[in-house]
């Protein structure tokens, strides 16, 4: 079935005894919901006093998201939240393009009438928060949860653990130069009507042209608006 939880975008492991994992997914939920925006400095010993670990816990886990390339580590420097340039922006939008466009014939082979419902709820949920004029975290966000819930569908570990990696460097790549169009959530209803009729052929075509239209919403120049501090990003997550 579709996956319900609205508010997590990256299947990834959520290990309660693991200190290490839990500063990775805090930093990575900050990241993908536009908290942390790109560029923005991720000091160690600010983190650890955010947290309660030990500068050891936080360092790995920043190291492992360097490796997934959310994070950017300098030496004598530290780290930052990674911004995608332009180039890597088409990167991520062709490979998504490729892994998407060709799950679509198995999702429509596989979706019961549960992830149609669940997807729809989805589309619905994101009709109600884009009534903004202005592109913001949560309709990145809730875009970006329905390209995972729809992959999903194939309950295959290893495409969703790669596309999860492609959507938060989406995330990114939206919040530097995405526009209101980025994330038109009617789209997404179109979609699920042609999934709803098994028109695989137009189906997977517009995936495609869909993916096609959010690379071509992009402006390619940033603002650095002013960001909340570590503490304020993350204190009331852990309340």
């Amino acid at each position: 079935m579709a996956n319900s939880r609205n508010h997590r975008l990256l299947d990834r492991p959520e290990l309660d005894s693991g200190a290490g994992d839990r500063v990775y997914n805090e930093i990575v939920d900050a990241i993908v919901s536009r908290k942390a925006s790109p560029g923005y400095p991720l000091r160690e010993e600010k983190l650890a006093a955010v947290f309660q670990v030990s500068r050891t816990i936080v360092r790995s886990a920043l190291q492992r998201l360097s490796i997934e390339g959310l994070v950017e580590i300098t030496r004598y420097v530290g780290a930052k939240v990674a911004a995608p340039d332009p180039l890597e922006a088409r990167d991520v939008f062709f490979a998504r393009k490729m892994i998407e466009s060709y799950c679509i014939p198995t999702v429509i082979s596989r979706i019961t009438p549960e992830d149609m419902t669940a997807l729809r709820e989805i589309v619905t949920h994101e009709t109600s928060i884009q009534l903004s004029e202005e592109l913001n975290r949560d309709s990145i966000s809730h875009s970006i949860h329905f390209h995972h819930a729809l992959i999903g569908i194939l309950n295959n570990q290893s495409i969703s653990y790669y596309l999860s990696q492609l959507l938060a460097r989406t995330s990114l790549i939206l919040s530097l130069y995405g526009t209101r169009d980025s994330v038109a959530c009617s789209h997404h209803d179109h979609l699920l009507n042609l999934i709803s009729d098994k028109e695989v052929s137009s189906a997977t075509r517009w995936v495609e042209e869909h993916l096609d239209h959010i690379e071509n919403s992009l402006v390619f120049i940033s603002d650095s608006d002013g960001q909340e501090d570590l503490y304020e990003i993350f204190s009331r997550r852990l309340k």
